[in-house]
């Protein structure tokens, strides 16, 4: 599947761009680009009737993880067997995940960086202790969290991952729990990946962008996909990326898995639209979306 033409699309007037190599090839800021990775993988017993098998699916992740090479990813819809299965596919990486629910799981390149603290907690109003009650409950969703140590860069980063619930009344709460919890490391670079559940033009994600600094002071929040490089899409089918341009909502799952960074300048952005199987078709329900990014200011 990896072998051929690799194609990209920008959003921004509708250009095109042959891609020949994977993320990471711009000269960076501050320190070797960091390939970060955000990736819903439809959970194992999910969508049973239409879905290739999981095992299959595993060689799909294979692929889409060999071709981006990420140093930081989040996952989402994981159980508890899919942490010890992604391991072997990232066998430089380890894992912070909540051993009772690994729903939202972080791996992190260990070549790279060291864990200095994790931790994790729950969406609802119990955050401590238990996922009862939430706002508006319809399963539990957990947050995660790892401080780590960039040994290329002698810095400091903090990264978040978590799945926001569908429910509409859950979504700002869990946001604003999420920024609430990240006070103590305002002033330490921030990656934050999400599916987040919302989008460009709803309220929870305006909020998120547009409001956060009245809840944590000095924490301003951008998302990777609009901070200024044109987005780019990349398949094994040129002709798939070429109608995604006129049906933009369908590829990308409704802009709701996110990247958001604080202190950290793009590189890249790409939504990975690689389909497998036969007939072909998406490796999950939501597109891997990939950023490479480097620390911004001094």
């Amino acid at each position: 599947m990896r072998a051929g033409w690799l194609w990209g699309v920008g959003r921004v007037l509708g250009w095109a761009l042959l891609v020949l190599s994977g993320l990471g090839s711009a000269a960076p800021a501050q320190g070797p680009p960091i390939v970060v990775m955000s990736f819903n993988v439809l959970c194992q017993v999910c969508d049973l009737g239409t879905a290739d098998p999981w095992r299959q699916r595993l060689g799909y992740m294979a692929d889409i993880l060999a071709r981006h090479r990420p140093q930081l990813v989040g996952f989402q819809e994981l159980a508890p067997g899919n942490v010890a299965q992604l391991q072997k596919l990232l066998p430089n990486h380890a894992a912070v995940w909540r051993h009772v629910d690994p729903d939202s799981t972080i791996f992190y390149d260990t070549r790279r960086f060291t864990l200095l603290d994790s931790g994790s907690y729950w969406l609802s109003q119990w955050p401590d202790s238990s996922p009862f009650p939430s706002w508006d409950f319809s399963g539990p969703r957990v947050v995660v969290f790892a401080v780590l140590h960039d040994r290329e860069t002698e810095r400091q980063l903090v990264f978040v991952n978590s799945h926001i619930d569908a429910n509409d009344a859950n979504q700002l709460p869990s946001l604003q729990l999420i920024l609430s919890r990240l006070a103590p490391y305002a002033g330490l670079p921030v990656v934050f990946s999400c599916d987040c559940n919302s989008g460009p033009g709803e309220e929870p994600y305006e909020w998120l962008l547009n409001h956060s600094a009245t809840l944590v002071p000095g924490l301003v929040l951008t998302d990777a996909q609009f901070a200024g490089v044109p987005q780019r899409f990349i398949s094994n089918d040129p002709a798939l990326v070429t109608a995604c341009l006129l049906q933009y909502d369908d590829c990308a799952a409704r802009d709701i898995d996110h990247i958001f960074l604080k202190g950290f300048a793009v590189h890249d952005f790409i939504t990975d639209l690689w389909l497998y199987g036969d007939p072909p078709q998406w490796p999950s329900d939501h597109r891997p979306v990939v950023a490479a990014v480097s620390y911004a200011g001094p």
